[in-house]
């Protein structure tokens, strides 16, 4: 364990970020435990005397305060800075802890969408005996979560069994994200719930069909989707979680309060609401701009309603609203494995395509966040 101050009377923020960053880097690297404290005046230290000197308030009972709260604010420092900042970090180390394997078992899909991550990769599937690998080993590290993912992990002529294999060995949660169509089919929906998955997630990207099957490339699509989480939903077992993802980009920006209504409507109770990530598809052009109104709405309206998580997103950009954020830091516990057999921890290898700008070295939110992403230019006419 290493033990570390901040909000000494001199620092700013950037000195604070500085001393949480070298944190974090000797935890990632030698496994040291960060103790943090805030800087606090006790009697007969300089502190003391230097707080007196410069007419700074501060609570004299500081003994008790050292890792709960600021005894006083610096000048430098906004308050309320410092809690967010030391926030941030306990955050992060809590997130690294909670750890899942991401498989993407095939890239065959059955949908275009414009923004597909994996949209450029050879569409082909893991084989069932690497699968049953892959599991092994990751369960054999203690890990107990798993998120089946694709392309569209329905098409794997191999599902049902890599979901039961899953669950022979010990995974406690298991979560597989479709695009729903093929769950249109109450039968297909009572299969798949049958194996004993802890959750679903359904991807809905448009509030009509127009809007979706423009966005997915394939006409009827919306339709099918409606079918699968109204069949899910039916059907769902004592404990099973479900919820809708909704991809952000430029042409449903506008449309997403009317989308997450018709979502609610249904009786979705959780919703991923996700901003592009540039990889695959996805490119600058279709990205929804910086204007957050559309996502406010959702929030205000529905964030008491529904558990509400903002996947991709900044910090900066929803001041006030960063509760919805925070669950994108478990990315920091979450080992992606591609078809190309290819294993990634998540969040560096998001944080491989973002930078950070001048305005990050003052950002309470900082160490949880790798900064903005960098995306290709797209052509201007899709």
């Amino acid at each position: 364990m290493v033990h570390y101050i901040i909000g000494f009377p001199w620092e700013t923020p950037a000195d604070v970020n500085a001393t949480l960053e070298m944190a974090w880097e000797l935890f990632e690297k030698y496994e040291a435990f960060p103790a943090v404290q805030y800087a606090t005046p006790l009697p007969g230290t300089k502190l003391w005397t230097m707080c007196h000197e410069m007419g700074l308030p501060f609570n004299a009972d500081g003994g008790a305060r050292f890792q709960h709260e600021p005894s006083f604010v610096p000048p430098g420092i906004p308050d309320g800075w410092l809690q967010k900042a030391k926030g941030a970090l306990d955050l992060k180390l809590h997130a690294a802890s909670q750890r899942k394997v991401i498989i993407n078992i095939t890239y065959e899909c059955i949908n275009h969408c414009l923004f597909c991550a994996v949209g450029n990769r050879v569409r082909k599937g893991i084989p069932f005996p690497r699968l049953q690998e892959i599991l092994k080993e990751h369960r054999a590290k203690g890990i107990e979560a798993l998120d089946i993912d694709g392309g569209e992990p329905t098409l794997h002529p191999d599902l049902y069994k890599t979901l039961e294999y899953a669950k022979e060995l010990g995974y406690r949660r298991i979560n597989v994200t479709t695009n729903g169509r093929r769950l249109k089919d109450p039968a297909e929906a009572r299969q798949l719930l049958a194996t004993g998955i802890t959750s679903m997630s359904i991807s809905l990207h448009g509030d009509t069909a127009q809007l979706h099957d423009l966005l997915t490339g394939v006409p009827g699509s919306f339709d099918e989707t409606i079918h699968g989480i109204q069949n899910c939903l039916n059907n769902l077992g004592i404990g099973q979680d479900f919820a809708v993802n909704v991809t952000v980009v430029r042409q449903n920006v506008e449309h997403l309060l009317s989308l997450v209504s018709l979502i609610y409507g249904m009786g979705v109770r959780k919703l991923n609401i996700q901003f592009l990530t540039p990889f695959g598809n996805a490119q600058r052009n279709l990205l929804p701009g910086q204007d957050m109104t559309p996502v406010i709405q959702v929030l205000d309206k529905f964030g008491d309603k529904m558990a509400i998580n903002v996947v991709n997103g900044l910090f900066c950009q929803l001041p006030g609203y960063e509760s919805f954020l925070a669950g994108d830091v478990q990315k920091l516990g979450r080992t992606m494995v591609f078809v190309t057999d290819e294993e990634v921890n998540l969040f560096d290898y998001l944080g491989a395509r973002r930078h950070k700008k001048e305005v990050c070295k003052s950002c309470a939110w900082s160490v949880v966040c790798e900064g903005f992403f960098e995306f290709q230019e797209g052509p201007s006419d899709v």
